[in-house]
């Protein structure tokens, strides 16, 4: 059967992309359903069996389900190119004191994280828009509404068009937490075990097009169609 994965926005096509065209290579005839949804309806989801695998932030801990962690991904400040912090390289945490910031919206995790971080640091900041999705914020960021404190990982492709600005914090270390999430009971098939594998997997050790992984992780040619991998069921 197919492997259901349900994502957080977040997560982002282009973050996924690399994993699910490496399965496709490796498995060309497994089926791979990615649907993109809220983190409240990712765990809905992954609960009721509707999928298999779960990608969210901060994965609630719960008796019926597993968590894994997947990704611990860098906080940085992100500010427009116009911004008057755009030139610097690094800032300490206390230099956001006052700073007006796009955030994300109060039922969800991210935010209640970088609060506390905030109060940890005896930071305040005014939060002068909330979004519950990571793509409006870096747009109001890019207009220059205020500062984003936002994934390393989901602004490299602003920050290699020039339309938004990383700066580094020197003296704190502030990671989102992406987990996979899994029922505790669930089976599971052969090509969901081998997709969960290759999250696992760093990317860059993914085969170029024309090479296969075998079963240790070395990269292998691939020289006839007896090569390539069984198709998991």
């Amino acid at each position: 059967g197919p492997v259901r994965v349900a994502s957080i926005y977040s997560v982002g096509l282009l973050q996924m992309d690399c994993y699910v065209k490496e399965f496709e290579r490796l498995y060309p005839d497994a089926a791979l359903d990615l649907q993109y949804l809220h983190p409240e309806e990712v765990l809905e989801r992954v609960a009721s069996e509707e999928v298999d695998l779960g990608l969210m932030s901060f994965a609630p801990r719960r008796a019926d389900l597993i968590c894994e962690t997947w990704q611990d991904q860098a906080i940085v400040v992100v500010v427009g190119p116009q911004h008057r912090l755009a030139s610097r390289k690094s800032l300490r945490v206390t230099e956001l004191d006052g700073e007006s910031l796009v955030g994300f919206t109060s039922e969800l995790r991210m935010r209640h994280e970088i609060d506390r971080w905030l109060k940890q640091a005896k930071v305040t900041i005014n939060v002068v828009h909330a979004f519950d999705n990571i793509e409006n914020i870096k747009r109001a960021v890019e207009v220059g509404s205020g500062i984003g404190l936002l994934p390393i990982s989901t602004v490299r492709r602003e920050l290699e068009i020039g339309s938004l600005v990383a700066i580094e914090l020197q003296d704190v270390v502030w990671f989102r937490r992406l987990d996979i999430v899994y029922k505790r009971t669930k089976p599971f098939t052969t090509a969901i075990s081998r997709f969960l594998e290759l999250l696992h997997q760093d990317p860059e050790t993914f085969s170029r097009p024309g090479a296969s992984h075998d079963a240790a992780g070395s990269v292998t040619s691939v020289t006839d169609a007896a090569a390539v991998p069984a198709v998991p069921k």
